[in-house]
C-alpha cells in the first residue's frame, strides 16, 4: 500500500482498483497539475501525483539538478510498492524522468511500468543541443512567456519570479545535461501523447529507439500545454490503456 508523503500525493482511492499511476510534472509544476484528472480515470486508475523538490511544501528543499541522483532516490522511494501494476505518465520534463525511472526499473528490479507515457517531451537528442539553463533571468523569463507557461502577471513579478526561476532553471539543467547509457531497448510498453501545433510527429517518435516494442501514438490538440486544455482526451486514452 502507497501511502501519502511528501513526494507521493494519494489523489483518488478507486473502487476497483488495477493499476496505479505515477504522475510527474513539466518544468517549474508541481503535484496540483495532475488535480483536473482525479476524478477522470473511472474506478480502476489509482493516481499519484509526485511532487519534486524545490515547489510547493518542498519550495526550500534544492531541486535536483543531476538525473542519474533524482532517478535514485525516486527509486528508493518506489521499490517498496512495486510489486503492485504500475504505469508512469511523464509530461514534457516529466517524460524524461519517467523514462529514466523506467530504464532505472527494468535493469535492477524485477518489475516493470505497464506502460510509459512520454508526453510532450522532446527527445534527448534535441534537449542535449539546447541550453535554457545558462540563460540569464530576462531570457529564462522570456522562454517561459513565449511557451505559455505561466500567466503574464506571474512571469511580471519580480517577487513571484525571485521564488519561482532556481527551480525553473535546475528543471531545464536536469533535462538538457542527461545523457542516458546505452543499454538493453525497454521492454514496457512505450505511448507518446504530442501536440504537432508543438513538435513533429517524428520528432517526438525518436523516444522509439530506446523501446523495444512499436509505440502507441495520440495526436491531440493546441500547443505544448494541451494538458490543460484536453484533460478529458488524455483521461479517455488511459483508461483505454488499462480496461
Amino acid at each position: 500500500m502507497l501511502r501519502n508523503s511528501k513526494c507521493f500525493k494519494v489523489l483518488n482511492t478507486p473502487a476497483r482498483k488495477k493499476i496505479r499511476l505515477f504522475f510527474f510534472p513539466y518544468a517549474g509544476g508541481n503535484a496540483s497539475i495532475c488535480l483536473p484528472f482525479k476524478d477522470k480515470l473511472g474506478d480502476e486508475i489509482e493516481l499519484v501525483a509526485v511532487q519534486l523538490p524545490g515547489r510547493s511544501e518542498r519550495m526550500f528543499e534544492d531541486a535536483f539538478t543531476d538525473m542519474d541522483a533524482l532517478v535514485e532516490a525516486l527509486y528508493k522511494q518506489i521499490a517498496p510498492v512495486l510489486n503492485e501494476p504500475f504505469a508512469f505518465l511523464g509530461y514534457s520534463m516529466g517524460g524524461v524522468i519517467a523514462y529514466a525511472l523506467t530504464k532505472k526499473i527494468e535493469a535492477f528490479s524485477q518489475y516493470r511500468p505497464e506502460f510509459t507515457i512520454i508526453s510532450a517531451s522532446s527527445p534527448l537528442n534535441v534537449l542535449n543541443k539546447s541550453k535554457k539553463y545558462q540563460l540569464d533571468d530576462e531570457g529564462l523569463i522570456d522562454v517561459l512567456r513565449a511557451n505559455n507557461a505561466s500567466p503574464k502577471e506571474v512571469l511580471d513579478s519580480k517577487e513571484l519570479m525571485a521564488l519561482i526561476l532556481p527551480t525553473v532553471r535546475a528543471d531545464y539543467q536536469l533535462i538538457e545535461t542527461y545523457h542516458a547509457v546505452e543499454g538493453p531497448l525497454l521492454e514496457t510498453k512505450l505511448v507518446l501523447f504530442n501536440s504537432e501545433a508543438d513538435m513533429e510527429k517524428e520528432t517526438i517518435g525518436d523516444w522509439q529507439k530506446y523501446f523495444k516494442n512499436e509505440s502507441k501514438y495520440v495526436n491531440f490538440d493546441d500547443g505544448h500545454f494541451f494538458i490543460h486544455s484536453e484533460v478529458n482526451k488524455m483521461a479517455q486514452e488511459i483508461r483505454a490503456l488499462v480496461s
